[in-house]
């Protein structure tokens, strides 16, 4: 009886810190750089009399906040939501860039993105991470890669590549953003816990240039926020 008590009250330690550490982790998803910037962009293409490409950023922008507004109300996301989320994030940015920009996502054939449920708000900090301090100053073709596949069957394994100048380059990555990143690295390590999982994140700076990075993510099975 004890040890039972002991053990759920290990529990609900873990699952308010995992809240806590969630909560800061959706205030910090979306970057207000990204929202100040967006609405600039905005009004850039108004001054410059450009509508067409000012309706379309704004009906972009407009359906992007609305899916992270809806995607918010609990602590996971069905996959298919967050690649959607993220589709839209790169069509955004892409036309911010006018186009300057090659990504891809994809996804193998053994997932089905409407039933796996992962962490929310784990992928996107590092793609925007990846435009901004990767690819916004590098010449020539700028490509990313986001890539997702399962590891024996209960891990989802996303792999962010980019080809920018890579970390050692970029010396102005912004303390919003590497705060974002340690509460990741904390939400992974408290979910590893709660499960008995062994999610990791791995960063590696690639030799060719770029920043590859790997991040296995238990699948949700039970909710637990």
């Amino acid at each position: 009886m004890i040890y039972n008590r002991l053990q759920l009250k290990k529990t609900l330690t873990l699952q308010k810190e995992l809240a806590e550490y969630e909560q800061k982790a959706l205030h910090l998803q979306m970057n207000p750089h990204f929202v100040f910037n967006s609405l600039n962009t905005l009004q850039s293409f108004i001054l410059k009399q450009d509508y067409k490409d000012a309706n379309s950023y704004l009906v972009k922008f407009s359906k992007l906040i609305r899916l992270i507004l809806e995607n918010n109300v609990s602590g996971e996301i069905p996959l298919d939501h967050e690649i959607d989320m993220l589709q839209r994030y790169l069509e955004l940015e892409n036309l911010r860039f006018r186009g300057n920009i090659s990504y891809r996502i994809s996804i193998d054939d053994d997932i089905s993105p409407a039933t796996i449920k992962i962490p929310v708000m784990m992928i996107q900090p590092f793609v925007e991470n990846a435009i901004w301090h990767g690819l916004l100053n590098k010449e020539g073709v700028k490509l990313l890669i986001i890539s997702f596949s399962l590891q024996q069957g209960q891990y989802l394994l996303c792999i962010i590549d980019d080809n920018g100048v890579g970390r050692n380059k970029e010396k102005t990555e912004d303390s919003k953003k590497s705060l974002a990143t340690v509460f990741i690295e904390q939400r992974l390590m408290l979910l590893n816990k709660m499960y008995k999982q062994e999610g990791y994140l791995r960063i590696t700076d690639k030799e060719e240039g770029g920043t590859r990075i790997e991040l296995r993510l238990p699948i949700i099975k039970n909710t637990y926020a």
